[in-house]
């Protein structure tokens, strides 16, 4: 555990440097002109926790740029720490995002008056968790099987595939028959709320394992 602590702290101090003052107040422009566009201050959230996402990458990328995998192998650290440890540092950034996401919307909300909505904001925090964090199952194996700079093209795949399905359920949703069983869908969902959760949060972990299995395997193939 010690050792896993110790890794997620090196890929934090790989971060730091690009957690800068300027990028902060850019992070924080754009959510002001989303905030003032839409009239809504929750609208900001997942935009903000993309960028959070975006820094999830970066340890692959200096990994890379400076073969710290290389010193990992000298060093005998083990594949496994590596990988449960990037994980672990995912899984601590979108967190993180997401807290910060909502109080930068709530201070929004209060400083231009607008009105906030705790539940649709945490609502939306959730999903945004969800999905980044199953972009990132998506993207992460690839990453431990050819390297950042190889899989860069690859890793933007998910964000495409998303787009598509969102496209997908845009053009379903015009078809009444397909219409009327997503409502049916979404009522039996809201009627039995915590086995839908229960179930949800059951998915949401076997993909994280099994994408966790899938890096652990892909790196230990790799040779440094």
């Amino acid at each position: 555990m010690e050792k896993l602590i110790a890794f997620v702290r090196l890929d934090l101090l790989s971060v730091k440097p690009y957690l800068t003052a300027k990028n902060m107040l850019l992070f924080l422009g754009i959510a002001v002109i989303i905030v003032l566009s839409s009239g809504t201050p929750a609208s900001a959230i997942a935009l903000l926790m993309m960028y959070g996402s975006l820094y999830t990458t970066y340890p692959f990328a200096t990994g890379d740029n400076d073969g710290i995998d290389a010193l990992y192998a000298t060093l005998s650290v083990k594949r496994s720490t590596v990988v449960f440890g990037r994980y672990s540092f995912a899984f601590i950034t979108n967190l993180a995002s997401g807290l910060f996401a909502l109080v930068v919307s709530f201070l929004l909300a209060t400083v231009l008056r607008r009105s906030f909505d705790f539940q649709e904001a945490l609502a939306i925090a959730l999903g945004a968790f969800v999905g980044f964090s199953l972009i990132q199952a998506i993207q992460y194996p690839v990453y431990f099987r050819l390297g950042y700079m190889k899989a860069k093209f690859y890793t933007y795949l998910p964000y495409v595939t998303f787009a598509l399905l969102g496209a997908g359920v845009n053009v379903l949703v015009k078809n009444e028959h397909t219409l009327d069983r997503l409502k049916g869908i979404v009522q039996w969902m809201d009627a039995n709320s915590v086995i839908t959760a229960i179930m949800a949060v059951c998915i949401w972990l076997a993909l994280i394992l099994i994408s966790c299995r899938l890096s652990l395997r892909y790196y230990k193939q790799r040779d440094f």
